[in-house]
């Protein structure tokens, strides 16, 4: 079936064939001469990977999605006829008759992710300073981080994603400073730096980038520039988007429509991106996905609904075959209401014909839907389970249950954690070098080197129990006495702030029991003490001698012997 194309004109024939990728023509693009090469490599990955993923999700939801196919289509791309419409009765719009299992089974995999949240810890085996500071702050920073609702709900997509094409990615846009989730089919990247983890050339490309979210790109542009594109835009919805990661040379090089904009600064030796597989080989690339080890039994799943359909179409019900030497008539009703078949024969009606009875429709048919899909779910490593109350008497029985599916969820919960804590330090790693110079009480740099020197440790929490209740450790209020007195404690050791200058808001009593421990703590580490905090906790303790709070008490000899 032809659906919506991109159609690009062929060089030799002359002819405007559909293209295999919905993005522009690359004979149209004005590219620096030093990354021609490169870049064409890296655009034909994309294209090529793109031909073949595009078919994987179209199969995946069951349906020919036509905004895969050209970028300028502008009509809802969820109302299209399905992926398997030519063996369906009827050419309509829907998920026809396919019995998607495969999609099924996939949404079941990633909603239990949906349940799950993550409570972060820190634990370094020797603690540092950054460690006995800024341990509570950072742990609070990726509470938030890991909560997010964006981040939260792209990790998901990332798993999801992974599930059907193997890989998906998430890199920081050097122009907005926020993550960004791209499709494999959007990402190009040569094999031996994937495989090495040692990306310092990537190419992202989105054939139907928004017109409305390229502001903050063209901001840095001359007028004269920004003004062809706006001209070029214009009554466009989107626009062919591309991002060139040139490590080496410490840039990125952005293109929209083909036309280049001046170079990005880019301070890091590799993209600072993460990748989540889902699967692991000899090497990066030698994986599969869920849908890969699933999709030929749906493909077979789908040939016996189609046989079915087939069958139905030619069900007929019972046909009456006559003898030759009976004469047949065929009147209408005086009525109107229909006709009617005469015989004209003084025979008795059960000499006059035979009845030929229908064909029925294969019971075995329905037994090989069953064994398919049993077969997909033990592929998937899921159980069905019959949830029939009268076995169910007990918490525990619902618990056992939910168990049951963890022998391959334990896995798949354990390589998202990894995910999240990779993203978490791939954000803080950038913000560090970009960030590096902005005035605060702990700087980015200081929580990279805290996160470098600990492990994160990452402990799965269920935010639905079996038993239906609300994981309690999630509506704690946070402590806010002492968020405050820790921040006051680091703003000290950074010298910002003296015992004199200490905000009214702050409770001092605590305080100066919080700089007490973290003297000790220094000393029983081996950290030499900063000198800012010493002279904060002798102001304290002389303030406290001129209130009276605390008494010196002299021996014979005048010395001071207790306090």
């Amino acid at each position: 079936m032809i659906t919506a194309a991109n159609y690009q004109k062929d060089k030799i024939s002359k002819l405007y064939v559909p293209g295999r990728y919905p993005g522009k023509n690359n004979d149209e693009w004005v590219l620096p001469e030093e990354i021609r090469t490169d870049y064409a490599k890296l655009n034909s990955i994309i294209e090529t990977k793109y031909t073949r993923e595009y078919l994987k999700i179209c199969a995946f939801y069951n349906k020919i999605l036509p905004t895969l196919r050209s970028g300028g289509y502008v009509t809802s791309s969820y109302n299209v006829p399905s992926f398997t419409t030519m063996d369906q009765e009827r050419t309509d719009t829907g998920t026809g008759m396919s019995s998607n299992y495969l999609k099924q089974i996939v949404d079941q995999v990633v909603s239990r992710i949906g349940t799950v949240t993550f409570e972060p810890t820190l634990i370094a085996d020797v603690p540092t300073l950054e460690y006995i500071v800024y341990k509570d702050e950072v742990e609070r920073l990726m509470r938030k981080a890991i909560r997010n609702e964006k981040i939260n709900r792209m990790c998901m997509e990332v798993f999801h994603d992974a599930s059907i094409v193997c890989f998906s990615h998430v890199f920081i846009d050097p122009i907005t400073h926020k993550p960004v989730k791209a499709n494999d089919y959007e990402v190009g990247m040569f094999e031996s730096q994937f495989t090495s983890d040692d990306v310092k050339q990537m190419l992202y490309r989105n054939y139907k980038f928004p017109t409305t979210s390229l502001a903050p790109y063209l901001a840095r542009e001359d007028d004269a520039l920004k003004q062809t594109l706006l001209d070029e835009i214009d009554n466009k919805d989107s626009v062919d988007f591309k991002m060139y990661f040139d490590c080496p040379e410490k840039r990125v090089i952005i293109t929209i429509n083909g036309k280049t904009l001046k170079e990005v600064n880019y301070p890091f030796d590799t993209v600072q991106m993460v990748t989540f597989g889902w699967d692991i080989g000899f090497s990066k690339v030698t994986a599969s996905s869920l849908f890969d080890l699933l999709y030929p039994t749906q493909r077979e799943l789908n040939k016996v609904n189609a046989k079915i359909q087939q069958l139905i179409r030619m069900y007929k019900g019972a046909v009456p075959v006559f003898n030759n030497d009976v004469d047949l008539a065929m009147k209408s009703i005086s009525n109107g209401s229909g006709e009617a078949l005469y015989v004209d024969s003084s025979r008795p009606i059960d000499s006059l014909m035979t009845v030929i009875n229908p064909t029925p429709i294969d019971a075995q048919l329905s037994a090989t839907k069953t064994e398919l899909k049993t077969e997909m779910y033990e592929l998937a490593g899921l159980q069905q389970v019959s949830f029939n109350m009268e076995n169910m008497r007990s918490a525990a029985a619902v618990i056992a249950i939910d168990q049951t599916r963890d022998t391959v969820f334990q896995a798949q919960l354990d390589g998202i954690s990894r995910f999240v804590s990779q993203l978490f330090r791939t954000i803080v790693n950038y913000n560090a070098e970009v960030f590096k110079d902005e005035d605060s009480s702990m700087s980015w740099a200081d929580v990279k080197k805290l996160v470098d020197e600990a492990e994160v440790d990452l402990k799965p929490v269920t935010i639905t129990s079996p038993l239906g209740n609300k994981n309690e450790a999630l509506k704690e209020e946070p402590d806010y006495k002492q968020m405050s007195v820790a921040r006051t404690i680091t703003r000290v050791i950074k010298n910002e702030v003296s015992w004199d200058t200490v905000s009214f808001a702050v409770d001092k009593m605590s305080l100066k029991m919080m700089a007490a421990i973290t003297i000790v703590k220094f000393e029983a580490l081996g950290i030499e003490v900063p000198d800012s905090l010493q002279r904060f906790i002798i102001s304290a303790f002389i303030e406290d001698i001129q209130l009276g709070l605390v008494s010196l008490v002299g021996d014979d000899s005048g010395r001071i012997s207790e306090l």
